[in-house]
């Protein structure tokens, strides 16, 4: 039985009969349009991000808060009247702040999450595409190495495991031999 496998195209030929598992350039146009390659890890880690901002927000928004309200209150300490020019000042000033204030958290939010999804996009990248590779190797589909998007994380991983799948072809070889 004549068996050859192009794992670039996961198409496979056995006996001269072919069957198309996915095409490359559909597996790559699927590629492009997921941000969500794991929906788990990457939802938990932007539910961390957006925690994080959250707790940073309101860290800087209570500073905003307490030196209007330091202000206000050396105002009344001094004796000032209610209605008095310092006041209208300041109550100005914070309304300005605030809304300067929202404009930049709302802003900030913005790039954080879409930079939490990026790097989280980046991480687990990585990890399903080698678990794809290895699910592949598993079914004997491929012997080839493992390849990583250019500026995934963890480049030596697949460099880890790539002299790993090559100690496991050297031995495949030597078990095919001993057999034949």
């Amino acid at each position: 039985m004549n068996t050859s496998y192009r794992p670039t195209t996961l198409k496979m030929v056995k006996g001269g009969a072919s069957t198309t598992a996915v095409s490359a350039d559909a597996q790559r146009a699927r590629k492009k349009r997921t941000l969500l390659i794991n929906p788990r890890f990457q939802l938990t880690f932007l539910a961390w991000s957006v925690v994080m901002l959250f707790a940073s927000i309101g860290t800087f928004y209570g500073g905003i808060y307490y030196f209007f309200y330091k202000f206000v209150r050396l105002g009344a300490i001094a004796g000032l009247p209610a209605d008095h020019v310092i006041f209208q000042f300041l109550d100005a000033q914070k309304t300005q702040m605030n809304t300067i204030f929202i404009w930049t958290a709302g802003t900030a939010s913005v790039i954080l999450v879409a930079g939490s999804l990026w790097i989280s996009h980046r991480v687990a990248g990585p990890l399903h595409r080698l678990r794809q590779h290895m699910d592949l190797m598993a079914d004997g589909q491929t012997l080839d190495e493992v390849k990583f998007r250019k500026n995934d994380f963890f480049p030596e991983l697949a460099k880890s495991c790539n002299r790993q799948f090559e100690l496991f072809r050297k031995y495949q070889k030597k078990a095919t031999r001993k057999v034949i």
